[in-house]
Order: structure tokens, then C-alpha cells, then sequence
């Protein structure tokens, strides 16, 4: 840690290829193809240690992204955001040298792309389960039909089944209420595939948020699951009950810059262009942005006494703790925070830096 002179991103390779493998072996178990989100991590070398645990498929955020992930051999690529027709130049080009799996919810997409490209790619169904963010009403049939009897009319795509995403599940801050919506996320598509399964027989059920990949053991009736953040995890997942803190695999180390007991708050270089503002309330009841551990070699270990960062401008980060526990800091010492949110964390970084010290680059 002594050769970190600003906010570093550290990931423990170990502990990520242990939630990579167990995530492989839960798929495996329950006859899933596992089909992992990469917009965690966006990374090619990351990439390639699914690919060392036999994972041949992917789910990524963009086309742009696709691009990056095909251009290191991934051939069977979901792009798990409803199709942009603006970009139908870049999906056509890539759909003529990966299979590619495209998301609608709505016909207008669909038609304005289909009808400036003869894109050849499956197309899934979103389903809005209860995030409501996107997706068709499960209970809209005619929705449903006008998709299908868009794709009916264009030879080159195939309907691949019905898709969903439990975002919901990450306010749930417990096992069984991460068990509650995983069944009814479960109820809804099983019931879909029943009432379209005849006209369409092979069609699939994609699912899986890592919250319910993590906590819940039904996927009877499930063809695949994309779970991305279990890759990382992070605090959120802590709170709802997807993981522990030593499965956290990611931490930021920040300069401290300052110090005032007298406030009992120490100052580090690490603000919102670093983590993002996504925050959390903890167990007291006090929002925050990311939690300190003691950065020790290749772990980073939970301080016997909590502090937190309690708040965030661009550049700096203001962490809170007990006075004696602020009293022993220096300036010039180097933090670890536990981000709220990996996800975004990652991708205001750019790259990452092993505990061994090597640096991997995203895209």
C-alpha cells in the first residue's frame, strides 16, 4: 500500500474467482445456463476467469459493450437493455459475427430497427415483474402479441422467450424478503411460458438478480440466470442479505489529507467521481457512503470500532469514527472503504489493482 498515492480501486483476485466458482457450481446444480451480467466489472481479463470456470455466455448493458466482449471471443452475448433502433448500424454489424440476443419491451423499437437492418438475432421479451422500471405488464397479452406478431413478420429474428429483472429485490433487507419476490418473479414467468409454450416450444425463461441468485435455491421452470454483481458484491448486498463482508472482493484505498478530532472526522481523497453517491443507511441509522476496514496485506479487515463516510463532494470524502479511533490516524495514511455500490464504484474508476499489484484494465 505505500506505493498508492491517490483513491485506488483494489480487488482480491482470490476472492473473486471464489464467487465466480460459486456461482458456476449454483447454476450447474440446478441445470441453469449461467449467462453472468459483465457491466460490474467490464473487464476482459475478468472475463476470462468465468471463462477458466467453463462460463461461454454473457449479458452486458450496451452495444458498445457487446463490442468490447466480442472482440475477446465471446460469441453468445445478451445485451439486456431494451434495443435502442439508433444504434441499428452497430447491432447489425455486430449480430454478423456473434450471436446476439436483443431485449424488447415495446413494438416501436422493434419496427424501426428491424426495418432499417435485417439484424439477425433472438429477441427476448422483457417481463416487469415488480421493478417497474421497464418491461411489458405481464398481464397485457395484447402487448405480448403485438411483439410476437412483429417478429412474425421478419424471418431473421427468432423469439427466444420471456425475460425479467428483480431490481426490486435490492430493497429488501433480508433473506425471506428476498425469497418473497424471487417467487413472485418465479409465479409470473412460469406462468408465461405455460400460456405461450405450445405456439412456441422452445422458448426460455431468463432470470436471476444476484440477490436471489445468491439467497434463493427454486429456479424450477428457469432456463438461465445473469446475476453481475456477485462478482464484487459490496455493502447494498451486506444489508440484504446476499453475501458477508468477507465475500466484499472490491475496497478503495484513499489518502488521508486531513484530520480533525476535535470533530472526530478525518478527510480523504476520495469523493463522489470515485464512488458514485449512491448511499446506505446502517444499522444506527446513519446514511453513508461506504464503510472503512483496515487495509492489511492482501485483506482488508473490519476495524473493531465502525467509522463511515458520511459525506461526499467531488473530491473529498468525510469519514466519521470514534475519537479515539480518529486520534489514530495520520495524515498521509491510506484508508479502505468498502463501497456502497461495486457497480458504479468500477465504472467511475476505470481500472483495477490486484492485491498482488497487478493492474487490470476495463473497457
Amino acid at each position: 500500500m505505500d506505493a498508492l498515492v491517490r483513491p485506488t480501486l483494489l480487488i482480491n483476485e482470490s476472492t473473486v474467482r471464489a464467487n465466480i466458482a460459486r456461482m458456476v457450481r449454483k447454476a450447474a446444480r440446478h441445470q441453469l445456463t449461467f449467462r453472468p451480467h459483465f457491466k460490474t466489472h467490464q473487464s476482459q481479463q475478468i472475463a476470462r476467469w468465468y471463462r477458466e470456470e467453463g462460463v461461454t455466455c454473457c449479458t452486458v448493458s450496451s452495444v458498445q459493450m457487446a463490442s468490447y466482449f466480442a472482440g475477446d471471443g465471446w460469441q453468445d452475448i445478451t445485451i439486456a437493455f431494451p434495443l435502442n433502433p439508433r444504434e441499428a448500424d452497430s447491432i447489425h454489424q455486430l449480430a454478423s459475427h456473434v450471436h446476439l440476443n436483443l431485449v424488447a419491451v415495446n413494438v416501436e423499437a422493434l419496427e424501426l430497427l428491424l426495418t432499417q437492418r435485417q439484424v439477425a438475432a433472438s429477441i427476448w421479451i422483457e417481463v416487469d415483474t415488480g421493478y417497474h422500471r421497464t418491461g411489458v405488464d405481464p398481464d397485457h397479452a395484447a402487448s405480448i402479441e403485438s411483439i410476437l406478431q412483429t417478429l412474425a413478420r421478419y424471418p431473421h429474428v427468432s423469439f427466444a422467450g420471456f425475460l425479467s429483472h428483480a431490481g426490486h429485490s435490492y430493497k429488501a433487507r433480508s433473506a425471506a424478503a428476498i425469497q418473497s419476490i424471487h417467487d413472485e418473479d418465479l409465479r409470473i414467468m412460469k406462468k408465461l411460458k405455460a400460456d405461450y409454450q405450445a405456439r412456441y416450444p422452445g422458448i426460455k425463461l431468463s432470470m436471476g438478480d444476484t440477490p436471489s441468485c445468491s439467497v434463493c435455491e427454486n429456479f424450477e421452470g428457469v432456463d438461465e440466470i445473469r446475476p453481475g454483481n456477485f462478482v464484487f458484491y459490496d455493502l447494498t448486498q451486506v444489508a440484504i442479505g446476499s453475501c458477508t463482508h468477507e465475500q466484499i472482493a472490491l475496497v478503495m484505498a484513499c489518502p488521508v489529507v486531513a484530520v480533525y478530532p476535535h470533530r472526530q472526522e478525518v478527510i480523504i481523497h476520495g469523493g463522489g467521481v470515485h464512488f458514485s453517491k449512491d448511499s446506505l443507511v446502517n444499522t444506527q441509522g446513519v446514511t453513508h457512503f461506504g464503510r472503512v476496514v483496515a487495509l492489511q496485506g492482501n485483506e482488508w479487515l473490519l476495524p473493531p470500532q465502525p467509522a463511515f463516510v458520511r459525506s461526499l463532494s467531488q473530491e473529498h470524502g468525510i469519514v466519521t469514527g470514534p475519537p479515539d479511533w480518529v486520534a489514530a490516524i495520520k495524515v498521509g495514511d491510506m484508508l479502505g472503504i468498502l463501497p456502497v455500490h461495486a457497480c458504479l464504484t468500477a465504472d467511475a474508476m476505470g481500472e483495477f489493482l490486484t492485491t498482488t499489484n497487478s493492474r487490470i484494465a476495463m473497457m
